[in-house]
């Protein structure tokens, strides 16, 4: 039965309070002076467009540099250069004008600062626009290091010819997917980086694409309680796939290279802030998950509080919930807590409650529900800007709250690449039109599955 964390500390620089001591303001975050700068990279559009024609995407690219070059005379400033070295937001309307310099990029060794995606194939082309953003928007990018989470049947080979577009694009601040690997990937086959270099299926070992991604396979087949909670669940069918659910096994996935400490984002997020602040949060003793101090939803919309599992919890029903799109975690203490036996017992019992006819534990979801609820007892909370949420479903948010946000989420069906989707103008100056794997179709700037699923 889940408890809330009596630690009552306070929360310094980095540090934020748990569930018992919410105030109706976050504390502050640490920041660097380089925080203030918000980059956004829009691209050259004369540069863009030569490099897809040659490239065989035709008219997309002329119409993606229109849409580029929209972006530059709506700027204040309509002298300014729109190359694809760094440049900023105007904090007064949020559209791009020029920035401050950033640390050089040396491409001499990999990262130190964590990053986790998990993604099937359709996803891929909103992934590496996130990690872009985070690249582009942090002072030191050499510090970033990327773990993509494919499912079994990805082809990583694919995947790298896809961040090798980035990397071509913006050698300022991603390192050549050609890059010679570190030592502490000698072991680590280096991915192939041609999409005529390979054969289909021949990446499904896993491999290192340059020094900012490692592209790691998941193994869903290892993990039965996955496919008994796709088969029974009644929850929208994108929610069920299986890498939803492969950051329940992150120890497994990372822990076996030596990673201890991981920042976790959605794919459908852009960074806008220095992801060095966050990672730089000190967890206070007995936490270890650090998710955003959101208030968009109550606990009692997520969990059904007749339960006797929720009613013996310290959860307030109006309390704040935790949105777990973008979160900080220690995995290695997430493995000794063995919080994936937690996470395995509360479906068990949500399961069996729903057999005997009776109300589940939560209301809605399942890895979403069952996760928050299985580290309740060691979550603490940061920044509420480090995870701006419902930019795919309301329409009514504020410009400057979203401009001044760190990480932007667009949780909620209207996502950027779609066509009904919300607040495109700040997606558009991070996402390259991409080849589109081999299972699917390119459809504006989001690779869209079709066939077999991953």
């Amino acid at each position: 039965e889940p408890r809330g964390n009596k630690n009552r500390g306070g929360g310094g620089a980095g540090a934020a309070t748990d569930e018992g001591t919410f105030t109706d303001t976050p504390p502050a975050v640490m920041e660097s002076p380089q925080r203030k700068i918000m980059v956004s990279g829009v691209h050259d559009p004369n540069f863009l467009k030569a490099k897809i024609l040659r490239e065989g995407f035709g008219n997309r690219m002329t119409q993606y540099a229109k849409v580029l070059t929209e972006a530059a005379k709506r700027s204040h400033d309509h002298n300014a250069v729109v190359t694809s070295a760094a440049i900023a937001k105007d904090r007064s309307n949020g559209v791009p004008t020029g920035r401050k310099s950033q640390k050089s990029l040396t491409c001499t060794k990999s990262g130190d600062i964590h990053v986790v995606y998990s993604s099937n194939s359709h996803e891929y082309g909103a992934m590496l626009a996130s990690a872009y953003s985070a690249l582009r928007n942090t002072y030191n990018p050499n510090r970033l290091l990327f773990h993509f989470v494919v499912p079994q049947t990805a082809d990583s080979d694919e995947l790298c010819s896809m961040a090798k577009v980035y990397s071509e694009a913006y050698p300022d601040v991603v390192c050549s997917v050609d890059a010679q690997l570190p030592k502490e990937f000698s072991q680590v086959r280096q991915c192939a980086t041609s999409i005529y270099a390979f054969e289909p299926g021949s990446g499904r070992s896993g491999c290192m694409c340059g020094l900012h991604f490692h592209i790691v396979q998941f193994d869903a087949s290892q993990y039965p309680v996955m496919e008994h909670i796709r088969r029974t669940s009644k929850d929208r069918k994108e929610l069920l796939s299986t890498m939803n659910f492969a950051r329940n096994f992150i120890d497994d996935i990372l822990l076996p290279w030596g990673v201890e400490r991981i920042i976790y984002m959605d794919v459908d997020t852009l960074v806008q802030g220095d992801l060095r602040d966050l990672w730089l949060t000190r967890f206070r003793p007995g936490n270890f998950f650090a998710p955003a101090h959101t208030c968009n939803q109550p606990w009692g919309f997520w969990f059904n509080f007749k339960s006797w599992v929720i009613f013996n919890s310290l959860l307030k029903e109006d309390g704040c919930a935790v949105n777990a799109g973008v979160y900080l975690l220690d995995v290695k203490q997430y493995a000794a807590h063995k919080i994936q036996d937690r996470i395995a017992k509360l479906i068990s019992i949500h399961e069996q409650r729903l057999e005997g006819k009776m109300k589940g534990i939560w209301r809605r979801g399942v890895h979403q529900p069952s996760f928050v609820l299985a580290l309740y007892n060691h979550t603490q909370r940061v920044d509420s800007k480090w995870n701006m949420g419902q930019l795919g479903w309301d329409d009514n948010l504020k410009h400057e709250e979203i401009m001044d946000a760190h990480i932007l989420h667009w949780n909620g069906q209207r996502k950027p690449w779609n066509p009904d989707g919300l607040y495109k103008h700040f997606w558009l100056p991070y996402a390259l039109p991409l080849p589109a794997p081999r299972n699917a179709l390119l459809l504006g700037n989001c690779l869209v599955k079709s066939g077999k699923e991953d």
